[in-house]
């Protein structure tokens, strides 16, 4: 059956007017997709390495966005080619593939086959190297879960050391990450000279070469300030290899308190001076490692700490004080005998109940005039701007800012006091200055010597060089007394009279009445 003509040359136009649109779709998109290059080529445009042909090109918008926030796996870290080619191979199951490996890790743990779960533990940080809870969990995890589930001392330092080396590895893959820095530093230290095995620890890490090669940080401390055998310096180097990874501030700490985090070295150099003495090295070593330990004290002190909008210094809390009290004399200086008027005034103003009772001596009081003090002393509290108020006068103008001044200064005073408690200040200052002298040194070679005599069962020696050691530290105490109120120091000499009275029970003495130390008995033997 024929076309007709009409209709054979309809159909013609309309396949050509087809193709015709076709083609000038395919025009447009063309078109659309060469407009689009441009802004993509200059948003994604890879930077390139200076060579000595030329200069380097900083690259596409996103390029030079990813230095600047350092975005990239090369900015992280070491990029690892097996960890890539396993992320590629989950074909973007990597969370499924990551949780299952954890529930593995669990159930070998859980079976004690510790050598598929160091294997596993592997696998789980080749998917996941960039996220720092696997790297700190699971170094924990090896460090003081798995060690502690052998008895021989020496398998127990095994995985501490195995787990120091899973952190070392998440620290390559995230150098710019100063909380891994700070968690070797804290391992290294704690872990290690702290545990009950510590002076096994100790001994065992000191002949470690294996580990001592690997174990420092690329930019840690000068290695002539370094002693690389002992575990607390090599801690020390961590943590200002971690304080140097906050210069510029985009790699902050979070979750510790600034005032913390940057008392952690010069804390860890503490340690390393008093371990020397426990290790039985009194020689001028130890006397350097004390002399070095205050410095590093002092410079932490005078830091600037960064607080929020702003920052403070530890040792500006006598200074601030000082001139509080200075402006507060100036102050009374300018409206004499004010004070003394304004307290008879509120003291007028108490109810009869209220006087009564603040009249009280404390030891007579009742419970309920206890109470009704605590709401008076509120009550009698003088002001400084209250004095100022009273001045009349040219020199009002100068009362006023004379009390806002020592307000002020007594405010900041007691920020600054708290930060220096969280990190026990006060008492760190002394002990270092207490260390130093020729009697603490001696105190402690005394008592060292005794514990060794003892330990041989030579009763004849240990007595009376537990007696000589309790002397010298009779003549530390009275010049610092702030040591005998302190755990750590009052705690320590506590546990050497224990071992005093061990030694005199084996003769079926007591201590004396008038003990050198009694005020450490009545402090610390209580508890």
């Amino acid at each position: 059956m024929s076309v007709p003509a009409t209709n054979a040359s309809a159909i013609g136009a309309a396949a050509t007017s087809a193709r015709d649109r076709s083609f000038r779709r395919k025009l447009i998109y063309l078109a659309i997709i060469v407009a689009l290059l441009m802004p993509l080529f200059w948003l994604s445009q890879p930077a390139t390495q200076a060579t000595a042909d030329g200069k380097g090109q900083p690259g596409g918008v996103l390029a030079r966005l990813r230095e600047k926030y350092k975005l990239s796996q090369t900015e992280l870290g070491q990029i690892d080619p097996t960890s890539e080619t396993i992320r590629l191979a989950t074909l973007g199951m990597r969370g499924v593939a990551s949780t299952t490996l954890w529930w593995k890790g669990m159930q070998f743990q859980m079976k004690k086959d510790w050598t598929r779960l160091r294997a596993t533990l592997d696998q789980i940080s080749k998917l996941q190297p960039h996220s720092i809870a696997i790297w700190r969990y699971q170094a924990w995890n090896l460090s003081y879960n798995v060690s502690v589930s052998f008895d021989d001392y020496h398998d127990k330092y095994y995985w501490v050391i195995e787990g120091l080396k899973f952190m070392l590895t998440g620290v390559r893959a995230n150098e710019y990450e100063p909380r891994l820095y700070w968690d070797v530093g804290w391992f290294a230290g704690n872990k290690i000279g702290k545990a009950d095995e510590a002076k096994l620890y100790r001994r065992l890490f000191r002949k470690d070469e294996d580990f001592q090669a690997v174990c420092m940080p690329s930019d840690g401390a000068p290695p002539n300030n370094i002693d690389t055998t002992d575990n607390w310096h090599v801690g020390k180097a961590w943590f200002r290899a971690s304080e140097a990874r906050i210069n510029p501030p985009r790699h902050p700490v979070r979750g510790m308190a600034e005032v913390i985090y940057y008392s952690d070295a010069p804390l860890w150099q503490i340690y390393y001076a008093d371990n020397l003495e426990k290790d039985g090295t009194f020689d001028r070593k130890a006397l350097i490692a004390w002399k070095q330990a205050s410095r590093e004290w002092k410079d932490f002190a005078d830091m600037s700490i960064p607080s929020e909008d702003t920052h403070f210094r530890l040792s500006d809390k006598e200074l601030l004080e000082k001139k509080a009290q200075d402006d507060v004399a100036a102050l009374d200086k300018l409206a004499p005998g004010m004070r003394d008027k304004i307290a008879k005034e509120k003291l007028k103003k108490l109810a009869p109940d209220e006087l009564k009772a603040w009249e009280t001596p404390a030891e007579k009081r009742t419970d309920p005039q206890h109470n009704l003090v605590r709401d008076i002393t509120d009550k009698l509290e003088i002001k400084h701007d209250e004095v100022a108020r009273r001045v009349t006068g040219a020199d009002r103008q100068e009362a006023m800012r004379l009390a806002k001044e020592a307000m002020q200064c007594a405010f900041e005073a007691g920020d600054i006091n708290r930060e220096r408690m969280k990190v026990n200040f006060d008492f760190w200052r002394t002990r270092c200055d207490a260390e130093q002298t020729a009697d603490g040194l001696a105190g402690r070679k005394a008592i060292y010597d005794a514990d060794v005599a003892f330990s041989k069962g030579d009763l004849i020696h240990a007595g009376p060089l537990y007696e000589e050691g309790f002397k010298a530290w009779r003549k530390v105490l009275d010049r610092f007394p702030l040591l005998v109120d302190d755990p750590n120091t009052g705690g320590d000499l506590w546990s050497d009279v224990l071992r005093y009275l061990r030694c005199l029970n084996q003769d079926e003495k007591q201590l004396p009445k008038a003990f050198i130390l009694q005020d450490i008995v009545d402090k610390h033997g209580k508890k």
